[in-house]
């Protein structure tokens, strides 16, 4: 009931406020809408009934509210973990997220250098294909010879170690060697490939760079082993270490 006489005083408000808004252009004496005053005394009728309506709205029903404790209750939750990874992952100590974040830094820093030899060597068969030319790999080994040099700096910082356990620092620093000694075969081998790129082709030379590339593959593959067993003795789950096998 309430419904129907809130819709039929709202209809009531709109059809009285248009008439008395029309009278104001042309006067309508015949709906007692012939002077402003008259017409003023519309637009206050058109009022009233507004506030009529207001009063017969009837509430929402409870049905209908939803509250806002219900709402949070049904919205899904994911509360991360003290890590910051999702709950029910692995939760990792200080030491151990430390320790995954050294291994992490030591495979990038291998990775980088790795990269721009591999580079130099394409550029060096497609020279030898008739492809490129001389200087074009040339330049390769150069920028090669600076990133593995950068990481050789990067991998001998005095305080890579310091939040390692002491039971487990020497195997960390075992690991570190081995990817530096990868680095620096690595430098060895962009310096003499700029040396035969500028002319010296002794077998000699070209027999040093083959061994000084394979050495550093060996090394890499012995400090990524080294790395898994340095991250194992850190019980360390596999999953967050996936990164570092070869």
């Amino acid at each position: 009931m309430r419904d129907f006489l809130a819709g039929f005083t709202l209809v009531a408000c709109v059809v009285t406020l248009a008439v008395s808004i029309i009278a104001l252009v042309k006067p309508m004496p015949r709906l007692g809408m012939g002077t402003r005053k008259q017409t003023l005394r519309g637009f206050l009728a058109a009022l009233g009934l507004f506030v009529v309506t207001l009063i017969v709205i009837p509430a929402p029903s409870d049905e209908k509210r939803v509250p806002v404790a219900t709402a949070d209750a049904i919205a899904p939750k994911s509360a991360p973990s003290a890590s910051g990874k999702p709950s029910g992952g692995p939760v990792l100590s200080e030491e151990q997220d430390y320790a995954v974040t050294l291994a992490r830094l030591v495979v990038m820093q291998t990775i980088n250098c790795q990269g721009d030899v591999d580079l130099t060597q394409e550029k060096i068969n497609k020279v030898a294909e008739g492809r490129a030319q001389p200087i074009d790999a040339y330049d390769e080994a150069k920028r090669g010879e600076k990133a593995c040099k950068g990481t050789v700096d990067e991998l001998m910082r005095a305080d890579l170690f310091e939040d390692i356990p002491a039971p487990q620092r020497a195997s960390a620093k075992a690991a570190v060697t081995a990817c530096t000694d990868s680095a620096r075969s690595r430098v060895a081998a962009m310096a003499l490939a700029q040396k035969i790129l500028d002319g010296d082709h002794s077998l000699g030379s070209m027999s040093l760079y083959r061994e000084l590339r394979s050495t550093g593959k060996s090394d890499e593959l012995d400090c990524r082993n080294r790395l898994l067993d340095f991250t194992a003795n850190m019980h360390i789950p596999e999953t967050e270490v996936e990164f570092v096998h070869p």
